[in-house]
């Protein structure tokens, strides 16, 4: 017997923004991103994981409507470099900022 157990994706913020986001992350293209949603209780927020084996981001969707974007690339050896955090205000400045994970 195989017993699955599915953690809900939780309460996170309803703003436009993140809506618009998550609208966005939903139509990456699956054969070429990774795609992970989870919920971190501890934060208090909606966790995103994007990944395509060149680039690698990870959006926080705050309850309390704070959104943020951890960016990163590999090394051509594989491991992850550049680390970039940044606050998102706005829709221009995630696509933007997320633009490399797509491809």
């Amino acid at each position: 017997m195989t017993i699955t157990l599915e953690r809900l994706v939780g309460p996170a913020c309803g703003s436009k923004l993140a809506n618009y986001i998550e609208h966005l992350i939903d139509n990456l293209a699956k054969n070429l991103v990774d795609i992970v949603y989870d919920y971190q209780e501890v934060l208090c927020c909606k966790v995103i994981l994007i990944n395509n084996q060149k680039n690698y981001g990870q959006i926080e969707i705050h309850n309390s409507s704070y959104i943020e974007l951890l960016y990163q690339q590999y090394f051509s050896t594989g491991g992850l470099k550049d680390i970039n955090f940044s606050k998102i205000i706005a829709l221009p400045q995630f696509t933007t900022l997320i633009g490399g994970t797509n491809g």
